[in-house]
């Protein structure tokens, strides 16, 4: 270690002479010091969170921004994120914070802005915290509460869609929650399905969501369509509306002719449903979707293995 003098300021950082510090101390406290105090000195959400409205402003002017309340509210009608509009304060301000002090500006942005959108938009920067609340409310088995935590994530991500853009890709670049968005978007309709074995309210919030999902993203891949179509399908199924299912499955097949999966749904509503099961019919639907799948391709070993079955079950 450095030779460090008596009167020179202690290494931890603590603005102690070290002679009146870690004077005498192991290597390993004065270690342990220095990271207690930059601990102490690092802005987080909820530091910034305890101040005021005024504290947090106050904060801001000292740092060279000149805030106005009337600006800010109209920033957040045009900026996605709290990174967005403090990364624009450090291009068109003198911005006079060093170190730590940098990160306050960007936990500001998002603090006031929660405070004072009330009936939003909302930041990514929340929006991808409550993404994470429903994937930590699903790991502990509530899974109506996970449920609940993504619909309110994704009413909040709605108004923040692009017109121009119909791919899921763009989420996982500007939320910033610990968890992948599109993949909890992808899997969010069978989910509510699930929710709705318990609760059949979820099932009519499936349609819906999936509905929204259809019309926000439909650039996305074939399968991808295929299986919110299909989880709309299975929702009326659950919700005994029959004709509606039926409907929903003959429309995939009609759009979707040479896709295993509209088969696969369609059959499995006479086949694995009991109250309306019907073998024969299945076994007409997964016989048409072979007809027109040509050999070898993909999945459509699934079509054959559900006629296998069910010609199986029949004949039991």
């Amino acid at each position: 270690m450095t030779k460090i003098g008596r009167n020179e300021p202690c290494p931890c950082g603590s603005g102690k002479k070290y002679k009146n510090c870690c004077l005498g101390e192991p290597e390993e406290t004065l270690l342990l010091n220095r990271l207690r105090i930059n601990l102490a000195k690092m802005w987080s959400y909820d530091k910034v969170n305890e101040m005021s409205d005024s504290e947090i402003i106050s904060k801001l002017e000292n740092l060279n921004i000149p805030f106005d309340k009337e600006r800010f509210l109209a920033d957040i009608q045009v900026f996605d994120s709290a990174n967005e509009i403090s990364e624009q304060w450090f291009e068109i301000y003198d911005v006079r914070a060093e170190g730590y002090d940098e990160d306050f500006l960007f936990f500001a942005v998002w603090i006031l802005w929660e405070r004072w959108a009330k009936e939003g938009p909302w930041p990514f920067e929340t929006i991808g915290d409550w993404f994470d609340n429903g994937v930590l409310a699903e790991g502990e088995g509530n899974f109506a509460e996970a449920c609940d935590a993504w619909l309110i994530a994704w009413d909040a991500l709605k108004p923040h869609h692009p017109t121009t853009t119909k791919y899921l890709t763009y989420l996982d670049d500007r939320c910033s929650g610990e968890f992948s968005v599109k993949s909890i978007l992808l899997s969010l309709g069978s989910d509510l399905l699930d929710a709705g074995m318990k609760d059949p309210s979820y099932l009519r919030k499936a349609i819906t969501y999936c509905t929204e999902f259809l019309a926000l993203f439909s650039d996305e891949d074939e399968n991808t369509l295929i299986n919110q179509r299909r989880t709309i399908a299975d929702a009326y199924l659950y919700l005994d509306d029959l004709s509606r299912a039926e409907a929903e499955y003959k429309s995939i097949v009609q759009d979707y002719p040479m896709n295993v999966w509209g088969y696969v749904g369609w059959g499995d509503m006479y086949f694995l449903h009991e109250p309306t099961e019907d073998l024969n019919k299945a076994t007409q639907i997964y016989a048409r979707g072979l007809a027109k799948i040509a050999l070898g391709a993909e999945d459509r070993d699934v079509l054959e293995d559900r006629l296998d079955d069910v010609q199986d079950n029949d004949s039991e």
